[in-house]
């Protein structure tokens, strides 16, 4: 794989802004949309501690109104949290229409943890990738849709 890599020169400054500024109008563009047509949008930002999530985050919202999203940071469960649903805690987290919600980490770290550190059994763990699955398909009629970045 490494073999057939090619290192690709970087772009000058000016054209990195440029690029940014393009994508910040984009953006801008698609928040207007989603106010429009009142859709409520959860990104949640997956990826190994300490990869930069929050980094990330803060990229992107510093180019969107402030009055139409929020931030919200996945501890882990409170003992209140652990006797509701599994997926109770994320479903609070969807938006009001109109409105994004970016979560840092969420249900499938809180999955693969607990599956690594041996709190999850074989029957748990297919029982919450199930409600995973399910939470995630999309479902016009309670106006939610979901989209899964595709792989490499």
């Amino acid at each position: 794989m490494l073999k057939q890599w090619e290192k690709t020169e970087r772009p000058s400054d000016a054209k990195l802004e440029e690029r940014l500024q393009e994508a910040r109008r984009k953006l801008q563009e698609q928040q207007l949309k989603v106010k429009e047509h009142g859709l409520p949008v959860l990104v949640l930002v997956e990826g190994w501690g300490t990869a930069g999530k929050g980094s990330l985050i803060g990229q992107i919202i510093k180019n969107i109104d402030p009055r139409f999203f929020k931030v919200a940071s996945m501890a882990a469960p409170t003992e209140e949290e652990k006797r509701k649903p599994f997926l109770y805690r994320h479903f609070v987290k969807i938006p009001e229409s109109g409105k994004f919600s970016f979560l840092d980490s969420g249900w499938m770290d809180e999955i693969m943890g607990e599956r690594l550190h041996e709190k999850l059994g074989d029957e748990a763990y297919a029982h919450r990738i199930e409600s995973c699955l399910l939470y995630t398909s999309p479902s016009p009629r309670d106006g939610l849709l979901s989209r899964m970045p595709s792989s490499a």
